[in-house]
């Protein structure tokens, strides 16, 4: 399985209660069932789970999911306070679905990587990247890879080329390139809807 992208956890909190998240965190993934939280129907929370990723398996503890077609990757757990998420790969947009589903049973979301509760009745985080919030990184891995390409073109040393793409940076070039292929994306947005308004 490819590396670990993030992890969720979903629960429900007794009324009037008002646990440390991160120690309940800690203490769910250690075993333990703390006190503080609800007991969930885990069978429908699990079965809601396989509506939604019908290839999901069953590995021991574990449910795994495998989405080849996103490279990507799904192992979920669960104990009677919570329902745990772990995801590989490109699993933004399956973060974002999870998150979807879950909170439909009207669960909080702790997101360990941010080490953040966000309660149901508040807006949920979003994972996966609009096409806008991913420009720069995707103008920067290509002018990148078209870098190491070039690098790869006049010499056979790595150490050589890693000094050519460093100096490709160091210098600003990088930055350049990025600012150049963002801006040109944007300008090509704007004529494609006038074009489309003509029709």
């Amino acid at each position: 399985m490819a590396a670990e992208t993030g992890w969720l956890s979903f629960w429900r909190v007794k009324a009037g209660k008002r646990p440390k998240p991160t120690a309940v965190y800690e203490a769910l993934r250690a075993g333990e069932q703390p006190d503080d939280l609800e007991d969930l129907d885990t069978r429908k929370l699990m079965a809601a789970v396989r509506k939604q990723y019908p290839s999901a398996e069953r590995e021991g503890k574990i449910l795994a999911i495998e989405l080849d077609e996103e490279q990507a990757g799904i192992e979920v757990a669960a104990s009677k306070k919570h329902v745990h998420f772990d995801f590989y790969g490109d699993a933004f947009r399956q973060m974002d679905r999870v998150m979807a589903l879950m909170r439909g049973f009207g669960l909080a979301c702790y997101d360990a990587s941010e080490r953040k509760l966000y309660p149901p009745d508040k807006p949920a985080p979003r994972f996966e990247m609009t096409p806008e919030e991913s420009a720069p990184l995707d103008a920067m891995f290509a002018a990148l890879g078209e870098q190491a390409d070039k690098a790869r073109a006049k010499t056979d040393d790595p150490q050589e080329r890693l000094k050519m793409l460093k100096s490709f940076m160091d210098s600003g070039a990088l930055q350049r390139e990025v600012d150049e292929r963002t801006a040109k994306r944007s300008a090509r947005k704007p004529a494609a809807k006038k074009a489309r308004k003509k029709r």
